[in-house]
């Protein structure tokens, strides 16, 4: 509610938590979420239109990334090992 004060709902729930609190996992009380999953930092939308080119995204490990720290230097060595490694024409993937 904006006012501060709890709804019905918010009202009756914490209630039945709090008088039944072994019908609910102890993950239930309190209502936290854990750092990591917290995206207030995010950005909506921030990839979409590379996405929609039909770019690739892909996580290296952290070792990798150690050393590609940016796609220009990722692109830079796939381009390189392809033309060390020609292989012969595959077909195109299709979507699904």
């Amino acid at each position: 509610m904006v006012d501060g004060s709890l709804s019905v709902f918010e009202s009756a729930e914490s209630q039945i938590l709090h008088s039944h609190p072994d019908w609910f996992p102890d993950w239930r009380v309190p209502d936290e979420m854990r750092p990591e999953y917290d995206l207030r930092g995010g950005v909506r939308g921030k990839f979409f239109a590379e996405y929609q080119k039909g770019t690739n995204l892909v996580l290296l490990d952290p070792d990798l990334a150690e050393r590609f720290r940016d796609s220009e230097a990722v692109n830079r060595a796939l381009r390189q090992f392809a033309d060390e490694h020609p292989l012969a024409r595959l077909p195109k993937r299709r979507a699904g």
